[in-house]
């Protein structure tokens, strides 16, 4: 497990997302750049914080992204962050 830093940026805690994983959500362009993206973020719970990268203005719930099992999150789903 790759491990990440967190840093301030103009007094907001910031983290990088994996562009691999970013590329699997259409988030790269062809040229390779990051896309501009409106993020949600939500704590969860102690030390655990939830993305999700809204499409057409609708912030997917939690059970959308991972189902009643909790699989894609358990798989490494980009879409979560921990």
């Amino acid at each position: 497990m790759a491990f990440k830093k967190l840093v301030d940026r103009d007094g907001s805690g910031t983290i990088t997302i994996d562009k691999h994983h970013l590329q699997l959500d259409g988030l790269v362009a062809e040229d390779g750049s990051i896309c501009e993206a409106d993020v949600h973020t939500q704590r969860v719970g102690e030390r655990t914080y939830l993305v999700r990268f809204p499409e057409n203005g609708e912030v997917p719930s939690l059970l959308e992204l991972v189902g009643t099992d909790g699989g894609d999150a358990q798989r490494g789903d980009p879409r979560t962050a921990r």
